[in-house]
């Protein structure tokens, strides 16, 4: 089925870049018909997000777009074109966004169903270091291509240790995690989003699937091969245990982790130093 571009979208995006951004002037009202399904899985990196995406997918029989205008060292902001490029389709878009009330508005506009998956500090910045280590050698001739917005891997260093890694993940992923999660915290109750742990799908898988599908479908249910397409253990490619990040953080690195949270009374935000959920 080909999507159906109106010429009064083309000309609201166009009319778009000529005003101020006030979230007045931003809202897609003509919007009120949409008779196909977005649904968006914004997590943290390492948090499992790329698992949960195919696992829905497959269940939901979506097909998996991108609601963004490009991945690795891009934002990943909503991009009302991509949106429209995929009104024809039920879709499911994975991406690493923080809930800012633009892209809020456009979630409450084209009424995109929305799962925020996050994981505990400690396990998401040593999975994130070993993720930077991997993507090392990955960076071709074009600085930026691959990785993430908020660090450029061109400054990564071929003699560099595991410690390294995850002294620059402290200094680069943890205020991103925290703001990351301070934004959705603010945003979370008024979609509503579904909220979910990466360390409850991780010990349930079946039974939280079985429980999200029908939420975002009718008369969905998880795929019949579930068991042995999808295990938990292809959540990740190394020791990922849950906690398995205290193990490896130093005293020292663990209070500078931690330092991060203080002053911070949100108790959805406190509960990603809590290990077990």
């Amino acid at each position: 089925m080909e999507s159906k571009i109106e010429i009064s979208d083309l000309q609201k995006i166009l009319n778009d870049t000529q005003i101020e951004p006030k979230i007045t002037n931003l809202g897609w009202d003509n919007k009120h018909s949409i008779n196909k399904s977005y649904v968006l899985v914004t997590a943290p990196p390492k948090s499992g997000s790329t698992w949960t995406t195919n696992v829905l997918a497959k269940s939901l029989k979506y097909k998996v777009a991108r609601y963004c205008y490009a991945w690795s060292s891009n934002e990943h902001d909503i991009y009302v074109p991509a949106l429209l490029a995929n009104q024809g389709f039920d879709t499911i878009a994975q991406m690493h966004m923080k809930g800012t009330p633009h892209n809020v508005q456009l979630i409450l506009d084209f009424r995109i169903n929305t799962i925020i998956l996050t994981r505990n500090i400690y396990d998401s910045l040593i999975s994130f270091s070993r993720d930077l280590k991997a993507k090392r050698d990955l960076d071709p001739q074009v600085p930026g291509l691959t990785g993430y917005s908020f660090v450029w891997t061109k400054h990564l260093k071929r003699e560099w240790l595991q410690e390294d890694y995850i002294e620059y993940a402290i200094k680069y992923y943890l205020p991103w995690y925290i703001n990351f999660l301070s934004s959705w915290s603010a945003y979370k109750d008024q979609i509503p989003a579904k909220s979910i742990r990466y360390e409850l799908l991780r010990s349930k898988p079946k039974e939280v699937f079985e429980e999200i599908i029908p939420t975002l479908k009718e008369n969905r249910t998880l795929y019949p091969d579930f068991g042995k397409q999808f295990t938990s253990h292809e959540i990740s490619t190394t020791n990922s245990d849950t906690g398995s990040g205290l193990e490896i953080l130093s005293t020292q690195q663990r209070q500078k982790i931690e330092s991060y949270f203080c002053g911070i009374d949100d108790k959805w935000i406190q509960s990603h130093l809590l290990i077990d959920v």
